[in-house]
């Protein structure tokens, strides 16, 4: 192994023997400047200066760690809208993987990082976003989008807008984002960060991972357009936060009561004061006098109540706001947990509200998220019910636990 140093940074570069730096072409090296008189760094006090290693008290007041000639090429952030297994396609797109390629492991791996479509309308400067076979977003590394919370937020607006559309997906955190790069020469993405997404990227998987690519689920690019076109229209119109609808549904979807109850709470709140708006205020205020709760009219719960007696509100919207307001009062004093049906019922009503405080009728989301039971009633729907399923009443029995004690 011989090494070589960039006489600018100090930064270190190990090659085999039989490798010459100076011929490889790879623009990834700073070949001006590399050289194979390397100096070592004495020891966590000493920073390169100079085309030197000098102490830190020796430094110049001014000093800065010096930054490579060599460009960070095509940076790009990037998240996921799918698990492996659901792909983005159009004509050109060919992944019809049969069971010997997954057992073999010779299907098609470098399909999944090509880029398939860029995102239309979303930015004002001259690099779109893009996305890529398996579902990857890539917003570019750039001054706009330069720090992680920015990228994070932009992410979400176009999570959110597919959302709305239908297409449930959840927002991102920090551990939803991570880092890549257009390849050298265009046409494909590359991935920093090792994940399952991009060992089917690279073709590392097991078997046992792979299998999935077995039937894969796919979207076509046209679809995926359209659908994030009309989840932006929708979020044009709307002046609700958008995260807490999302966030509120996908913490209902799993189960996670306390959250859940919080964010939609939150979309009531904001959906009330939009529908109060709406309304003339001398009617509602007369109603709050003939309730005789005109002296509370500012609590949500005295607004709800004129709303229904203004035939704004049905009985049935009245009563799930009434059952969730009431849960989320206890939540905060008593920290009792919510009930699950309560939740899921405040979910199916909030189509009705949105309604009323828009005139918009979001028939997508609504028919992925609430169908009709046997009797007519609306009723969350629930896809995860794995978990909903084994708690049953079977006899249990814990001996072999027992032995552990």
């Amino acid at each position: 192994m011989k090494h070589y140093q960039d006489t600018k940074t100090g930064q270190i570069y190990a090659f085999e023997d039989n490798i010459n730096p100076y011929k490889l072409n790879n623009r990834n090296l700073p070949i001006k400047t590399l050289t194979d008189n390397v100096k070592e760094k004495p020891n966590e006090n000493y920073f390169w200066y100079k085309e030197d290693w000098v102490h830190k008290s020796e430094l110049p007041e001014d000093y800065s760690e010096p930054i490579s000639d060599i460009p960070s090429f095509s940076p790009a952030w990037v998240s996921f809208l799918f698990p492996v297994g659901t792909i983005i396609v159009d004509d050109s797109i060919n992944l019809d993987i049969d069971i010997n390629q997954i057992n073999s492991n010779k299907y098609n791996w470098k399909e999944f990082s090509k880029i398939v479509l860029s995102l239309p309308d979303i930015n004002d400067n001259d690099l779109p976003i893009l996305l890529t076979v398996d579902g990857s977003i890539m917003l570019p590394n750039c001054e706009k989008y330069y720090s992680q919370e920015i990228a994070i937020n932009e992410m979400n607006k176009i999570r959110g807008s597919l959302f709305l559309s239908g297409l449930l997906i959840p927002l991102i955190d920090i551990e939803g984002l991570e880092q890549g790069s257009v390849v050298e020469g265009g046409g494909y993405s590359f991935l920093y960060k090792p994940s399952f997404h991009n060992r089917v990227r690279l073709g590392g998987t097991s078997l046992s991972e792979r299998i999935v690519l077995y039937h894969l689920n796919k979207i076509k690019t046209a679809e995926l357009i359209n659908l994030y076109l009309l989840g932006k229209e929708y979020k044009k119109n709307f002046h609700f936060d958008i995260d807490f609808l999302v966030n509120g549904y996908f913490e209902l979807l799993n189960y996670n009561l306390v959250s859940a109850l919080n964010n939609l709470w939150i979309v009531v709140e904001q959906l009330t004061k939009k529908i109060w708006g709406k309304q003339p205020i001398d009617i509602l205020k007369k109603i709050a006098e003939e309730l005789k709760k005109d002296k509370i009219l500012g609590r949500i719960g005295v607004k709800h109540e004129v709303l229904n007696v203004h035939k704004v509100f049905s009985d049935e919207v009245l009563k799930i706001l009434d059952d969730a307001r009431s849960k989320r009062n206890d939540l905060m004093h008593d920290s009792s947990l919510p009930d699950l049906l309560i939740i899921e019922n405040l979910w199916t009503i909030l189509f009705d509200m949105i309604e009323i405080a828009y005139d918009i009728k979001m028939k997508e989301l609504y028919s992925r998220t609430v169908s009709l039971n046997e009797e007519n009633k609306k009723v969350f729907i629930r896809f995860n019910t794995f978990y909903k399923n084994t708690t049953t009443n079977r006899k249990r029995n814990f001996n072999d636990w027992k032995l552990n004690i």
